[in-house]
C-alpha cells in the first residue's frame, strides 16, 4: 500500500522506541498480537475498537480504530510476519490533536531475539 503524498504544510517524521526483555519471543509475540492487550483497562473517553471477525487476534486485514479527544485513528493490519513483523497503516483522515497538527500513517512493531532477550522495536510514521 502506498502512502499517500505528504502535505506541503506538513514534514514527514518518524518516531522509533525500542525495549528490550527477558521474556521468550513467542510469548511476546502472542501479547502484543492479542487485542484485549489493547482494549482492557482503557481509561475514556479515549478507546479502541475492532470491526472484524472476533478473532481475538491482530490478522492481515483487521481494522479498528483508536479515537477520542484530540485523536481519530482508523487504520488496518497490512502485513504480518509471525513472530517478527507486524505493519498496521492508517487511514486518510487520521489526526493526533488536529488534522493539521499530526497525522500519522503507519505503525510498525518488529520484534528481535538474541542472548536470551527479546527486543522489540516500534515505529510510527506520520507527516
Amino acid at each position: 500500500m502506498n502512502t499517500p503524498p505528504c502535505p506541503a504544510s506538513l514534514v514527514t517524521s518518524l518516531v522509533r522506541v525500542e525495549g528490550i526483555t527477558s521474556r521468550e519471543k513467542k510469548i511476546v509475540w502472542e501479547w502484543l498480537s492479542r487485542k484485549d492487550t489493547f482494549t482492557k483497562g482503557q481509561i475514556p473517553p479515549y478507546r479502541v475498537e475492532f470491526f472484524d471477525d472476533g478473532d481475538p487476534f491482530f490478522h492481515e486485514g483487521s481494522y479498528n480504530n483508536h479515537h477520542g479527544p484530540f485523536l481519530h485513528l482508523p487504520a488496518y493490519v497490512t502485513e504480518m510476519k509471525d513472530e517478527e513483523f507486524r505493519e498496521m497503516r492508517y487511514l486518510y483522515g487520521s489526526y493526533v490533536l488536529g488534522f493539521g497538527m499530526i497525522r500519522p500513517t503507519a505503525l510498525k512493531i518488529f520484534l528481535e531475539e538474541s542472548n536470551d532477550q527479546t527486543k522489540v522495536v516500534v515505529e510510527l510514521h506520520a507527516y
